[in-house]
């Protein structure tokens, strides 16, 4: 019997030393080396202002919800308790209420991200953590669900006003304390703490992408058809009005032909010019008919058309380039009936697009 407990002893020692070094054993970090950073940074002259979070809660607590920084990189299908090993700030840079069900909760949190933008401290996002840890949990809508997802809006003065613009959330999961070991970025909420009066904590990780994309500008050039071997261009023209380019193209009865249309494409080069779409020209039964095909992305601003016998418009025996001059003008398509013998066509718009 004596040897029985000596070895029920033993055992009892031996669990405690088993059970001690696993809970004194480090969390393993994050990979960081898969992790993106983003980068906060303003328009060029705009000085920061204000930010504010934003979050969509499904199922209220009425508990109080303190913000914090993350201070390590994550990963929302790689992070666990264990492995996040309470990577934030216990400095609390925002709280908010959630106290009703299926609406948004808001805090300020313009120290966070005033120091992003100063470049205090890198932006690993922010962490969320209820005061009171115990039930009941907090549940929070993902960022699947799109009109849903949470968001920053940040406000900054630009040329002597106030823009705020707004970002959605590029990743965001919870970690929970019962299931260390456990990622649960598949899950369609979010949730901080306890389901249940014997449950543990969950908190959420939350990380948005603040680099800043300029709006896209728009672009508006002139833009002719370019014939091909029956075209010529304005510049080998004599005596002309001014030094425009831009292509006059001859066609005779039964013709019938596709023109690339050409923006930008100065001294008639078209290598320096962009494609923006094509014209179906025919001249079939006595009526010839010009369309403008632009391809996606691009608009017409102004059309302008020369039919003639005459390479260009004449003015006191000059030819006039400008097409302005030209004799059918801001119509598509253009169709003229009752046509006979060869014609010179010269088919001018004005083309926009937006450029990043």
């Amino acid at each position: 019997m004596k040897r029985f407990k000596n070895l029920l002893i033993l055992m009892a020692v031996l669990s405690a030393i088993i059970l001690f070094t696993s809970c004194q054993k480090d969390p393993t970090p994050v990979d960081s080396s898969q992790t993106s950073l983003p980068k906060f940074s303003l328009p060029a002259g705009a000085t920061f202002q204000s930010a504010t979070f934003y979050i969509f809660v499904e199922k209220a607590s009425g508990q109080n919800v303190n913000v914090h920084r993350i201070t390590n990189p994550w990963e929302a299908c790689v992070v666990t308790w264990n492995n996040f090993g309470g990577s934030y700030a216990p400095e609390i840079e925002g709280t908010f209420n959630a106290s009703t069900d299926w609406a948004w909760a808001s805090c300020d949190i313009s120290s966070l991200v005033g120091g992003w933008l100063n470049g205090t401290y890198p932006n690993y996002g922010l962490l969320l953590d209820q005061v009171n840890k115990t039930y009941p949990r907090t549940e929070y809508a993902v960022r699947e669900k799109y009109d849903y997802g949470s968001y920053l809006e940040i406000c900054y003065t630009l040329n002597g006003g106030v823009v705020c613009d707004t970002t959605k959330v590029m990743q965001d999961t919870f970690i929970y304390e019962l299931n260390p070991d456990e990622n649960r970025c598949n899950d369609w909420l979010l949730y901080t703490g306890w389901g249940y009066e014997t449950d543990l904590e969950k908190q959420s990780l939350l990380q948005y992408d603040l680099s800043y994309t300029p709006p896209p500008q728009e672009v508006c050039e002139t833009a002719y058809a370019y014939g091909g071997s029956i075209a010529t261009c304005f510049l080998d023209i004599s005596p002309r009005s001014a030094n425009n380019w831009g292509w006059t193209n001859l066609i005779s009865p039964g013709y019938t032909g596709q023109w690339p249309l050409y923006a930008g494409a100065g001294q008639c080069d078209i290598s320096k010019g962009t494609l923006v779409g094509h014209v179906d020209v025919s001249y079939v039964g006595g009526t010839i008919t010009i369309d403008y095909v632009l391809d996606t992305g691009f608009t017409l601003d102004e059309k302008h058309v020369w039919i003639g016998n005459d390479k260009l418009p004449k003015k006191n025996g000059i030819y006039q380039n400008a097409p302005g001059k030209f004799n059918y003008n801001n119509m598509d398509p253009v169709v003229l009936t009752g046509q006979t013998g060869n014609k010179y066509v010269a088919v001018h718009s004005g083309v926009c697009w937006e450029v990043e």
